[in-house]
């Protein structure tokens, strides 16, 4: 796999894992305060990194890639 599809590959399963917690912040809301920081610095790190490959640069896009590959599937 080249860093193209990978950093895809984990916008998709980061985003995922995002639209998973908005659904437990609103069926829980006791765990919403806990969790708002967590989401909120796991979208901009999502949109962090559409911009990195829509930029195409490589310089951006390891990071980008990294950062992702750094959250877990577990909730």
């Amino acid at each position: 796999m080249n860093l193209v599809g990978g950093l895809s590959a984990e916008i998709e399963r980061v985003g995922a894992k995002a639209t998973r917690w908005k659904g437990y912040m609103r069926e829980t809301p006791e765990l919403a305060a806990g969790m708002r920081l967590g989401l909120a610095v796991m979208e901009n790190r999502l949109a962090e990194a559409r911009t990195a490959l829509n930029s195409g640069d490589v310089l951006l896009m390891i990071p980008a890639y990294q950062n992702l590959k750094d959250y877990s599937d577990d909730d």
